[in-house]
């Protein structure tokens, strides 16, 4: 019994310093903090408070999971990687651009301030663009 104890303890503590996203994320921003992250491409990614987001950067790829919160990117061009955030199930790829991601309990909302995107929806819908001044949201499901 006090082996159950101890484990639904270490359990509860883990759960309650919010260990699973941290298993899951390489940068998540405290309550009141907005950091800048500079990705080595030179793009950057500005993260709202609580956010957390995954990186994927490769010679052949560069994947930003967002997996909670919401995130404004300024994207490095570089034509031979392709600059995708994965939020929701679904891709928003860089044309060339800066662009904000947001999640909500039910979608992703993403707005273009720079250029374009091509947004992929998980649902397997073919993606659209969306310029400057204009945004689209897609859900999960």
């Amino acid at each position: 019994a006090g082996t159950l104890a101890v484990i639904g303890l270490v359990v509860g503590a883990f759960l309650a310093v919010d260990g699973p996203m941290w298993l899951q994320a390489d940068r998540i921003a405290d309550v009141g903090e907005t950091p800048i992250i500079q990705l080595a491409d030179g793009s950057t990614v500005q993260l709202n408070a609580t956010s957390a987001v995954a990186f994927e950067l490769s010679g052949a790829r560069r994947v930003v999971k967002l997996l909670r919160g919401e995130a404004y990117f300024q994207v490095a061009k570089d034509p031979q990687r392709p600059f995708v955030v994965e939020a929701m199930g679904g891709k928003t790829t860089a044309l060339g651009t800066a662009f904000n991601v947001r999640l909500s309990d039910a979608t992703a909302d993403v707005v273009v301030t720079e250029h374009r995107v091509r947004i992929a929806a998980a649902n397997g819908a073919a993606g659209i663009e969306v310029g400057e001044g204009q945004g689209a949201a897609y859900s999960s499901g």
